[in-house]
């Protein structure tokens, strides 16, 4: 996966991908029913596992 990235020494600042799907994101983004999309819990564990962020 490709993520959007800058780090500042010890500051990142990342742009996470969409939550819901491109064709219907207003309806999609803030439905509990809805599972996220691979790509943002990809983007969880990067920052978990590889940036070992914990905030």
């Amino acid at each position: 996966f490709r993520f959007r990235a800058a780090s500042f020494g010890n500051l990142l600042v990342a742009l996470p991908p969409d939550r819901g799907r491109t064709s219907d994101r207003r309806a999609a983004y803030h439905d509990p029913t809805l599972p996220p999309r691979h790509a943002l819990l990809a983007f969880g564990m990067w920052l978990r596992h590889v940036v070992k962020a914990d905030a």
